[in-house]
């Protein structure tokens, strides 16, 4: 019986085939990595960090009393001008850098080009974290199609602890308090400062998918916190 050869053609382009399909693969799974993967519950698990070395404002307090003006009504507060510089999720280990912002002229808070570090609204009336009114960070959800830290806030529960570390060495602690989803962007109550009488952190980032009419997702998520002790 004569054999049948298969011909040169068809065993290059099954090559090409296979080598193609390859490649898409290979840009899937990072797409899918860069989208998903850096903040699994098991890459957090792997990029856990001890936050129990964060010091907190009343050891820091009771480290540098020279620095210490005590108010009308007896409480001790750290004097002079220091910012914050880190937000961290205590619970998860997890940790970005903070940049100030300041309010747009089309009264949207500016945004950063980063999907790991958070922006401070550093402009009045808003407050520094942990001091009377309200203090907002916000960060990214998605950002350039990379998983953005603050797509953690997808993950948070009421009760959950979060800390705001400042230039000069301690940390600010708060609760989550509320978790409101699925606001639509232009919601200006989230931003609300008038009447405030105590300390309120507001973490804020995108949700859903990106609206090119609008130039951002239409919706937020939005964690209300307040100061432990």
């Amino acid at each position: 019986m004569e054999k049948i050869k298969v011909p040169k053609k068809k065993s290059k382009l099954a090559l090409i085939l296979f080598i193609a399909g390859g490649i898409i693969t290979a840009v899937v799974l990072v797409i899918l990595y860069r989208m998903y993967i850096p903040y699994s519950d098991l890459a957090l698990a792997l990029k856990k960090k001890d936050m129990s070395e964060l010091v907190s404002e009343e050891e820091y307090i009771r480290e540098h009393p020279e620095i210490v003006t005590t108010t009308s009504d007896g409480t001790e507060i750290i004097s002079g001008d220091f910012k914050p510089v880190k937000f961290e999720f205590i619970d998860r280990g997890i940790e970005c850098d903070l940049r100030p912002v300041k309010m747009g002229a089309d009264r949207y808070m500016e945004t950063i080009p980063s999907a790991h570090d958070a922006a401070w609204l550093d402009d009045e009336p808003y407050a520094v974290p942990g001091e009377v009114g309200r203090a907002v960070i916000a960060g990214h959800n998605l950002w350039r199609g990379e998983q953005g830290s603050f797509s953690l806030l997808r993950k948070m529960e009421v009760g959950e602890k979060v800390g705001v570390t400042f230039d000069i060495g301690f940390t600010r602690y708060f609760e989550v308090t509320e978790i409101k989803r699925g606001l639509e962007y232009n919601d200006k109550s989230i931003m609300r400062t008038e009447g405030l009488t105590e300390p309120v952190l507001t973490l804020v980032t995108c949700e859903g998918d990106w609206d090119s009419n609008i130039g951002s997702s239409r919706h937020r998520i939005v964690v209300v916190c307040k100061p432990v002790g």
